[in-house]
């Protein structure tokens, strides 16, 4: 069944912004994403994808973990996951 994750990380140093766009905006679409939302400003952070199924973005966070660690990144703020009911693109 199709998911949705939504993902927040705020942040008081201007730096982290920098780092947050630069690994999305260099990222190609990971295996089962099927749309990504991407929202940055000087403080937060958002990214709510929706993937094929839960299993493609559980294995999606698994595989991605370790990179945020890496970039300096601060844990997520918020994350939450959802079954979709409805999936709509105009």
């Amino acid at each position: 069944m199709t998911y949705c994750t939504i993902v927040e990380f705020e942040w008081s140093q201007p730096s982290l912004r920098k780092v947050l766009e630069g690994m999305v905006g260099s990222s190609a679409s990971p295996e089962g994403c099927v749309s990504r939302i991407v929202s940055i400003d000087d403080q937060v952070g958002r990214v709510i994808e929706v993937w094929q199924s839960g299993d493609a973005a559980r294995s999606h966070a698994e595989r991605s973990a370790p990179d945020t660690s890496a970039a300096s990144m601060p844990q997520p703020s918020r994350v939450s996951g959802f079954e979709v009911t409805e999936y709509f693109v105009a």
